[in-house]
């Protein structure tokens, strides 16, 4: 969803592992996009630099955007958690 200041945001899933890193995966765009880190603050840090890729991307070859899934229709699974990220590219 954008608005004016070509900011977006978009639900993540995040995953943690036995071993202590994350992946954060993006549901709502039709290729499977995810990032992964060894701990969570910089799986928050690598998902919005994915999600900014992303979206920008969708700007720049005029790609429609999906619409966002609510955040409480987001399926997970019990090591799993969802939130929204967001990728402020107004200054790009």
């Amino acid at each position: 969803m954008q608005n004016k200041e070509r900011k977006y945001a978009y639900p993540a899933v995040f995953k943690k592992y036995e071993d202590g890193r994350y992946t954060a995966s993006f549901v709502d765009f039709e290729n499977f996009y995810y990032a992964e880190a060894d701990n969570l603050v910089d799986i928050l840090e690598r998902a919005e630099g994915l999600l900014c890729m992303m979206t920008h991307l969708h700007e720049m070859t005029g790609l429609d955007f999906p619409e966002p899934t609510p955040l409480e229709e987001v399926d997970t699974e019990e090591d799993e958690f969802a939130s929204y990220v967001l990728a402020d590219i107004s200054s790009l």
